[in-house]
């Protein structure tokens, strides 16, 4: 599964963005991920609930990026993790709702029925 950690950045305004300012950005964001010892997972609104994305391909992930971005009209450096079925299930404690594929044709909000089981397997 991949996720995103928590944007350390309030991300870029596009009509004045420049190369050298996006590559720092990118630079920063890289070097901020691999200090870390662990992350906290981005999390977004949908109305009143905290929703996880987590995404079955890289593809679903950019989708996500691209529309998420264009909604803020900003342009974020988003940090990508990998992470098994474990570590999705421990981080459920802080959110409403888990998104697989958000933003994409093949979104799917999990039901309770599936979180129920997600930590029944890995919880």
């Amino acid at each position: 599964m991949i996720v995103f950690a928590a944007l350390q950045s309030e991300g870029l305004d596009p009509a004045t963005v420049t190369e050298e300012n996006l590559i720092a950005e990118i630079e920063k964001a890289v070097k901020d991920l691999n200090e870390r010892q662990g992350f906290e997972p981005f999390l977004y609104l949908s109305g009143d609930s905290k929703c996880l994305p987590f995404f079955s391909t890289v593809d679903y992930a950019e989708i996500f990026c691209g529309e998420y971005s264009k909604q803020r009209n900003r342009v974020f450096p988003f940090q990508t993790l990998t992470v098994r079925g474990a570590v999705l299930a421990s981080l459920l404690p802080g959110c409403n709702a888990l998104v697989l594929n958000p933003r994409s044709s093949e979104e799917y909000v999990l039901s309770e029925a599936d979180m129920k089981l997600l930590l029944e397997k890995w919880g």
